[in-house]
């Protein structure tokens, strides 16, 4: 038994430690101090830990925290999970554990503190379940591996592993959920996103389908106290890119409890269509019901509707108020304002023989340069006017280059296409680089920034130059100081840009 126990031990190392990188956070600031500590996860998987803790962090500062009690629960359970010391565990109720590791019946496993007797979860520490091909743990076997070489030990092991996820990490009682503590989703708890992602490949799957469920304090097994449930609505599986991500909307309702149910004021912190938070909904309830009353707060902070309200009791009645925002008229009016902007920035385009359709620009924030989205050529650009260079330069639209962009720092490559570029190699650095058709010329560059200030015009990006990422020969910087500039641009007015876009509740089809 102890050798299966080291086996599974072993099974869990190799294929599940991915996982759970994003429980084990950085350092926190419990006074929202300074910068957030998260930051590098704010474009990481909607399901991510890390992207969860950014988006707290960023905010959501009006919900239950819970820094010093993740930070503590982080530091023991780092002590014990995935080393040989997990224990077989059963479960006697959904929150209430003990250990057997006599009784082969199971594919869960403990990691952490026990009680003296060693028959109990007792302290810090998680529960990990294992997927296993065959139907019963007795069945699975490890004599034909050899785990001396762990290249060939893990090819094997995945071939009768089909994945694995956390259940709950936090404190526990005698084997109950007591104190602090965090219950998971497994993937094919999140609705009809669950079937795309059972495809997946394994290696794949494993880390990214296990996001965390609630936060709070447990008291006899249920959550009593201060807590946060995490609901993923609208989920979308995206794999045109490098590696799987979602899409989707992330919901966080946090308040107190009493005996397991909501009980006081809640509120609730959900996302734009750009992935922005915002605080939402404060509602009340008694005893888990809701009382009819809340307010509503649109993207911008204005109060939308405050007393009665329909019942949003459930995550999905939460979703569908924010799907119709009521306009109050301070927002038509300003919308209104922006319609001019646009137009404005419309004709000027058109004057320098760019006959596009604007549909979003910064050119209130800036005249001699502004940033627009437009719909040119039966596409969708971003279009960047710089009226000292006498310049138009165009990358294609996507709200990920538009988080990316208006991020406080970011590492990312763009197609930038000059339009009606300079074909003179003497003057043109760049000549030779990229794809030119007729005059427009295109070139696949790298940059990577940090946003010192959001309001400079001179100083507000530190980067350093942009680099080629399909030359063939020679230096791969960009050489052009001109093209330079460009890239800079971009980056600068892309904050503006993304505001507006907000303001303006512009929302692009199929994209």
């Amino acid at each position: 038994m102890k050798f299966r126990k080291k086996c599974i031990i072993t099974v869990l190392n190799l294929i599940c430690l991915v996982m759970c990188v994003g429980c084990f956070s950085d350092e926190t600031d419990d006074k929202f101090k300074g910068e957030n500590p998260y930051k590098e996860y704010a474009h990481e998987n909607l399901l991510d830990q890390g992207y969860i803790n950014y988006f707290k962090y960023e905010y959501a500062k009006e919900l239950p925290q819970f820094w010093d009690e993740s930070e503590s629960l982080k530091n023991t359970v780092e002590k014990y999970a995935f080393k040989d010391s997990g224990y077989m565990v059963h479960n006697r109720t959904q929150s209430e554990w003990y250990i057997d590791n006599n009784n082969r019946n199971t594919n869960k496993i403990y990691y952490g503190e026990t009680n003296f007797g060693g028959d109990l979860p007792d302290g810090k520490g998680m529960i990990f379940k294992v997927n296993i091909a065959s139907d019963a743990l007795s069945d699975l076997t490890f004599d034909s591996i050899n785990f001396s070489d762990p290249n060939k030990a893990t090819q094997d092991l995945n071939e009768k592993v089909k994945g694995g996820y956390t259940i709950f990490m936090g404190n526990f009682d005698d084997g109950i959920y007591s104190g602090y503590g965090k219950n998971y989703y497994d993937w094919r708890d999140l609705g009809k996103i669950s079937y795309e992602i059972d495809q997946l490949p394994f290696d794949v799957k494993k880390s990214i389908a296990n996001p965390i469920s609630f936060e709070g304090y447990f008291k006899n097994g249920i959550p009593e106290g201060p807590g946060i449930e995490y609901y993923y609505n609208n989920l979308k599986l995206d794999r045109t890119g490098s590696k799987p991500n979602f899409t989707g909307r992330l919901i966080a309702v946090g308040g107190n409890y009493k005996n397991g149910k909501r009980d006081g004021n809640m509120t609730v912190y959900v996302q734009d269509n750009y992935g922005i938070g915002f605080k939402w909904i404060n509602a009340t309830y008694e005893n888990g019901n809701f009382t009819g009353n809340a307010t509503v707060w649109d993207t911008e902070g204005n109060v939308v509707s405050n007393g009665p309200l329909k019942n949003i009791s459930e995550a999905e009645d939460l979703y569908d108020v924010s799907s119709s925002y009521v306009i109050t008229e301070q927002l038509k009016k300003e919308q209104q304002r922006l319609n001019n902007v646009y137009t404005q920035a419309e004709n000027i385009l058109k004057n320098n023989n760019v006959d596009a359709k604007v549909l979003c620009s910064n050119y209130n924030q800036n005249t001699n340069h502004f940033l627009s989205v437009v719909q040119w050529k039966n596409d969708y650009k971003f279009l960047l006017f710089d009226a000292g260079t006498k310049s138009i330069a165009t990358i294609p639209f996507s709200y990920q280059t538009l988080r990316v962009l208006a991020a406080n720092s970011a590492k990312t490559t763009m197609d930038l296409t000059i339009i009606n570029d300079n074909k003179d190699p003497k003057k043109n650095y760049d000549f030779n680089k990229g794809i030119w058709q007729d005059n427009d010329h295109t070139i696949n560059i790298g940059t990577n920034w940090t946003r010192e200030d959001f309001n400079s015009d001179n100083l507000g990006i530190r980067m350093s130059i942009p680099w080629l990422t399909n030359y063939k020969s020679g230096s791969r910087l960009l050489n052009y100081s001109r093209n330079i500039h460009l890239v800079r641009l971009f980056i600068l007015n892309m904050p503006a840009l993304k505001d507006n876009m907000a303001k303006s509740h512009i929302k692009i089809e199929n994209l």
